[in-house]
């Protein structure tokens, strides 16, 4: 095998998209490898990486002058070409297929190539379903995968659950304390309106919103078990493809509806910027885990955070109060301010509700302009009660 490309740059996107499938703690070497295949047909080289669960791949324009397969280590590729000059690349596989020749100006890099046994196949995607703009799908996953848990014990609230339906792309994910959920229309391409909700880990998720392309379409495809559930997602936008395989167990969607749906009693109206702030200097005195307390009453909103040992810091800012004299909240620092930033908007509106302990904060939207709020993107975040930590 071998092939020539102008620049390092013309492959750095493509390593690094195809690195997404490549196990991160890999028990045996194959998994820790990106798949480099070279075809004569119309001069395409193109980068792969699976570890079972997760496949990307990706294609980059280059001059092949021989066909061919190699097995390189994705990490020291990745970092090699982070080294490189901007200068024309050469790549160049032995005889034996064992030992690769990367070449780019005065530097000439040796690499071991491993046989291709073993190494796992990309999934075949099925036809896609809808179609939605990488730029408006990067910024929903953005806003509702940090909110996906963390604990071993919580498996099925490790993913985010995505829902294709009625011209609608929703992903809602949760740690039990918090949940984030919004939407984006989309193109429906299938005859189907209704697609079962996909449980996608939150961290491919993430990787995956970060390294799309901007600008530019996705294709969204939906592979579905004999029993009629989703088992597999998969990406397609400009000459590039993921595919996952989703996680099992169900999801608490009747519950994120419950919550989402009760009735509000109280709304303050805030710049977001400066809750943001607020909350942070007010975090810096706070014991970890015991939260802020936010008061609202008309015309202002208080954050006061306090180690419990004298030292103690409060700010008040503006803020539209339309509810009882006073309500009074204690949060944790890190989650509201995550969810405030998220909301990506000038001004956020903090809803509460006397049937239950939680406040819904969204992008403030003025009574007139107020219309179906389906896509519109909601945090809820549960308070702490007196005696938790978090």
């Amino acid at each position: 095998m071998k092939f020539t490309a102008e620049s390092p740059r013309a492959l750095t996107d493509t390593i690094r998209w195809a690195a997404q499938g490549v196990a991160s703690r890999p028990t045996w070497p194959v998994p820790a490898r990106l798949l480099i295949t070279a075809t004569g047909h119309n001069d395409l080289v193109r980068f792969s990486g699976s570890d079972h669960d997760v496949g990307a791949a990706a294609d980059t324009i280059a001059t092949v002058a021989e066909p061919g397969s190699a097995l390189i280590p994705a990490n020291l590729l990745a970092s090699i070409m982070r080294a490189l000059p901007d200068k024309p690349l050469s790549f160049t596989l032995g005889e034996n297929d064992r030992l690769a020749e990367l070449e780019c100006g005065s530097a000439t890099f040796h690499l071991a190539s491993i046989p291709l046994d073993g190494y796992p196949s990309l999934p075949v995607l099925p036809a896609p379903v809808a179609r939605v703009g990488s730029d408006q799908l990067a910024r929903l996953a953005g806003q509702v995968v940090f909110a996906a848990s963390r604990d071993e014990n919580a498996q099925v609230l490790h993913g985010v659950n995505t829902h294709i339906t009625g011209g609608m792309l929703a992903m809602t994910a949760t740690d039990r304390y918090r949940l984030a959920t919004g939407g984006v229309p989309c193109e429906m391409l299938a005859d189907a309106d209704d697609w079962p909700p996909a449980l996608i880990r939150a961290d491919v998720l993430d990787r995956f919103a970060k390294a799309l392309p901007g600008g530019t379409d996705v294709d969204i495809s939906m592979g579905t078990s004999s029993d009629g559930y989703a088992s597999l997602a998969g990406f397609t936008a400009a000459g590039r493809s993921l595919s996952v395989r989703l996680l099992s167990g169900e999801f608490p969607s009747d519950s994120a509806r419950r919550l989402l749906g009760m009735p509000v009693s109280a709304t303050a109206v805030m710049d977001a910027l400066e809750v943001a702030q607020a909350v942070a200097r007010a975090e810096v005195v706070s014991v970890p885990g015991a939260g802020v307390t936010v008061t609202f009453t008309a015309g202002e909103a208080k954050v006061t955070g306090s180690d419990g040992e004298g030292a103690r810091e409060e700010e008040t800012f503006p803020c539209d109060f339309d509810g009882p004299d006073l309500v009074t909240i204690r949060v944790n620092p890190k989650f509201l301010r995550a969810a405030v930033e998220a909301v990506q908007d000038e001004r956020v509106a903090v809803e509460f509700t006397s049937a239950a302990p939680r406040i819904v904060i969204r992008a403030y939207v003025p009574p007139a302009a107020q219309g179906d709020d389906a896509l519109a993107y909601r945090h809820l975040l549960m308070p702490i009660k007196a005696g938790d930590a978090r």
